[in-house]
């Protein structure tokens, strides 16, 4: 069974935003507050609500669950090797990465941009191999959706989006991988049993909690295993992003 969430229109919209430098390193942990504000910000700027679910460094907030995760995948790809496998070293490098993906630029474009910052008088190869590190570390921050082939480093989940073709713009890629339905759904809706405590309990399906959404409702382990998607918080808001995807009553895990 393989059920994909839909992409509806383009993921890459070119706005208008504010200039925004995050300054601090990006494996940092804990993540302090201040820069969860920032880093929303910069990430979705037409969006108030989620800077302001976020108060201090002693409370909980809707994004701890997304921000376990933002730490726990710049620390996997920047701290191995001493950062030999991404050119990213702080939050802005990322920022800088997804202001290029919305502008509808292709990876060959900014794998060259990336290369052409080395200080370090590295090998083409490696500056390549470092540029295209960063971007699937930015596009699995950004758009939470694995990007390209399986790597040495990076342990990845069960889907990964292929992006072969380098003179192509992300927005692309993801519409041509998530075919949305042509099927009617109607007036189809979800009752309020239809939650993952029932899946587990009435149909004996294990929930495996992914941070992948390409990975949503894909049956794995002789279908004995539910993936599925659980940044609940993330989804909601998406206002550049439209996924129309069934939620199965998840929460931030």
């Amino acid at each position: 069974m393989r059920a994909h969430p839909q992409v509806l229109g383009t993921f890459c919209v070119a706005v208008k935003v504010p200039t925004m430098s995050v300054r601090g390193k990006a494996n940092e942990d804990p993540l302090q507050a201040h820069y969860k504000r920032d880093i929303l910000q910069a990430f979705w700027p037409n969006s108030i609500t989620p800077t302001l679910a976020v108060k201090d460094d002693r409370e909980s907030c809707p994004w701890d669950a997304y921000f376990r995760h933002y730490t726990a995948e710049c620390r996997k790809a920047i701290e191995p090797n001493h950062g030999e496998h991404v050119t990213i070293r702080e939050h802005k490098d990322i920022i800088t990465i997804i202001r290029e993906l919305e502008q509808g630029k292709t990876k060959d474009m900014i794998k060259r941009s990336l290369a052409s910052l080395d200080t370090q008088q590295r090998s083409e190869v490696v500056r390549f191999e470092m540029a295209e590190g960063s971007i699937r570390l930015v596009v699995r921050l950004y758009s939470m959706i694995h990007i390209g082939a399986p790597s040495t480093y990076h342990t990845w989940g069960t889907s990964v989006v292929p992006w072969e073709d380098e003179d192509v713009a992300l927005d692309t890629v993801l519409a041509n991988y998530f075919d949305a339905s042509s099927a009617d759904a109607g007036n189809l809706t979800f009752e309020e049993e239809f939650t993952v405590f029932n899946l587990q309990r009435f149909v004996g399906l294990e929930i495996q909690w992914s941070n992948n959404l390409a990975d949503h409702l894909r049956l794995i382990d002789n279908d004995r295993k539910l993936c599925v998607f659980h940044h609940a918080t993330f989804l909601q808001h998406q206002n550049r992003h439209v996924f129309s995807i069934p939620l199965v009553s998840v929460a931030d895990k």
